[in-house]
């Protein structure tokens, strides 16, 4: 794996949890990340770089986040993907996001 695709790592930690980030290749699919709860998984797209990808990665982040702390099963549900997406794209757009 080259350093592009490891420049978040192969894990981080969310609300307790230590999440597998894997670095596939999506170009035959329609997203360039997803996001699984239950397996406690982050799949980044291995194409992506730069801001696309912190973007990608921080969206994946909030989704799963949301579910940890349960967010997906209340009122703000539906609204979910609109949070998510707004507070992934004001952080990728304006700030420098690093892995420790």
């Amino acid at each position: 794996m080259n350093s592009k695709k490891k420049y978040f790592g192969n894990k981080v930690e969310i609300a307790g949890r230590t999440v597998k980030i894997k670095y596939i290749n999506l170009n035959d699919q329609d997203y360039d990340g997803a996001c699984s709860v239950d397996d406690e998984l982050i799949v980044l797209h291995d194409e992506l770089k730069g801001q696309k990808l912190t973007y990608v990665y921080l969206h994946e982040c909030f989704h799963f986040l949301f579910s940890r702390l349960s967010l997906d099963q209340s009122e703000a549900s539906p609204f979910e993907e609109i949070i998510v997406d707004g507070f992934a794209k004001f952080i990728s757009e304006n700030f420098d996001v690093k892995k420790k």
